[in-house]
């Protein structure tokens, strides 16, 4: 396995300020060329996350018989945490705001019927194929269309980032400006799908050919939804993956823990040292079978027969390893696995051993995942705006007043959440904000719904509301179906 330098995936950019017929296979053309390079990255990481890493190609130049390679996946730890620690939960969408308490009360319906189709369309399963992508190669893709079947209204799924891009305007905004997928046919031809906004191109070309084939016009259709329905994501602004940055690091440690084994096998098989004796090739197979050697004192001088032998101090090489595996979780915002320290309380187990730095990361990554989020809204309003049979609550549906909510740790400390959400709803902070601002649920939006009733209910008679009211909203919000038709 050849060594890369990877330091993130290439964003494309092109000079055309707009897509036509006679310029796609241009833009296309040029693209490529970054594109091919981002996908001999793209493999090598998605190799190496499987386990295909540089140490199994290791050459041993003294006693090459004992060459052990042994692959310490740290890689394909990190991708598993980050996937289950930033997109455990499903991804909803929330209210911002509210204007007015009558258009409010709209909205709240309209929100929680958008997280139902679109729980419907499997986005949360999507999301993690999106994320696994991110998180592995820097870059994922999603593509989200019309649904032809009834009563679902959207579609939407990952697509593979070797055979996907999208191209960006080269201007201060970079505003992309054209989405690509391709595939190869049974037939050896490379088929193109190509999405601006207001056009679908659709052309092949051979997978190998000597001919120019920019002559050839693509056959177009029109782009109903007016936005480009392929959105692109990334993990980071470096557009690299998760373990990116310790790459080496994770080589070193399949290096040491490799020679550890080595050291093991060398010292089993160690070499039998003679001096002034010697022993007949036909007899070194007795010795092997029988296991024992015999020698005699020749003109005064001692017959010796050891082993060569050099053994590594274990501790030391221990020390090292763990040094490695310490700046690996350090670089990569992972927690160790060391003994918690500092009480056993929640709050102390989050902020000992890198739990903290792995929530400051996620934090970061957010905004990021956000951007994107916002172009999916972009391309789903224009499915609502340009369908038939759309749900009454989503007509007048406003984007613009729409966030993703991210829902990371949930079970620990559920007293002090209680708590925090009776105290907020206590002193008049809007139900919806509180209820997403805890955490305590996957989907605030449908929550908030569900326990309205009960919750104006209790401030209307005058009282205060308790921990034990909010632990039977939280309990009748997990057992209520929604109430959104």
């Amino acid at each position: 396995m050849a060594w890369l330098e990877l330091t993130g995936r290439k964003q494309i950019f092109t000079d055309e300020t707009e897509v036509t017929a006679e310029n796609i296979q241009k833009i296309i053309s040029e693209a490529m060329l970054v594109h091919n390079e981002n996908l001999k990255e793209i493999k090598y990481l998605r190799n190496y996350v499987k386990g295909l890493q540089p140490i199994r190609d290791r050459k041993k130049d003294i006693r090459p018989e004992i060459n052990i390679k042994t692959v310490f996946n740290r890689a394909a730890q990190i991708v598993e945490f980050k996937l289950n620690y930033e997109f455990g939960s499903p991804i909803t969408f929330v209210q911002r705001s509210k204007d007015d308490g009558s258009q409010g009360a709209i909205d709240d319906k309209a929100v929680a019927k958008l997280n139902e189709l679109l729980n419907y369309a499997n986005k949360s399963s999507v999301d993690l194929q999106l994320a696994r992508d991110m998180k592995t190669c820097g870059v994922g893709y999603r593509l989200i269309e019309p649904s032809t079947k009834k009563n679902r209204l959207i579609k939407t799924t990952a697509l593979n980032p070797e055979t996907t891009f999208v191209v960006y305007r080269n201007d201060a905004y970079r505003e992309p400006i054209l989405g690509v997928t391709y595939f190869q046919n049974k037939n050896g031809n490379i088929r193109y799908s190509a999405y601006s906004n207001d056009t679908r191109y659709e052309f092949s070309v051979p997978l190998v050919s000597d001919q120019d084939n920019s002559s050839v016009l693509p056959v177009v259709y029109p782009n109903i939804i007016g936005e480009i329905p392929i959105v692109e994501y990334i993990n980071d602004h470096e557009r690299m993956s998760s373990f990116e940055r310790v790459i080496s690091l994770i080589d070193a440690l399949n290096l040491a823990n490799s020679d550890r084994l080595n050291d093991i096998a060398q010292h089993v098989q160690s070499l039998l040292w003679l001096n002034n004796a010697d022993i007949e090739s036909d007899d070194v197979l007795k010795l092997r079978e029988y296991g024992i050697i015999k020698t005699k004192s020749a003109n005064g001088i001692n017959a010796t027969v050891s082993y060569v032998e050099s053994v590594l101090n274990q501790s030391e090489v221990q020390t090292l390893v763990d040094y490695i595996n310490d700046q690996i979780d350090i670089i990569a915002n992972v927690p160790g696995r060391q003994e918690t320290g500092g009480g056993s309380t929640g709050s102390a187990m989050n902020l000992s051993n890198g739990w903290q730095a792995a929530e400051i990361a996620a934090k970061g990554m957010e905004p990021i995942f956000t951007e994107s989020e916002r172009r999916t809204l972009d391309v789903i309003d224009g499915i609502i705006q340009n369908s038939e049979n759309v749900p009454d609550e989503l007509i007048n549906i406003n984007m613009m007043d729409i966030d993703p909510k991210f829902s990371r740790n949930k079970t620990y400390d559920l007293a002090t959440k209680c708590s925090s959400l009776a105290a907020l709803l206590n002193v008049g902070v809007d139900g919806l904000t509180a209820f997403t601002v805890v955490g305590l649920f996957t989907d605030p939006q449908l929550a908030w719904n569900n326990s309205k009733e009960a919750v104006e209910k209790i401030r209307l008679s005058g009282k205060k509301v308790t921990n034990s009211d909010v632990s039977n909203i939280v309990q009748n919000t997990t057992e209520q179906p929604s109430k959104v038709s």
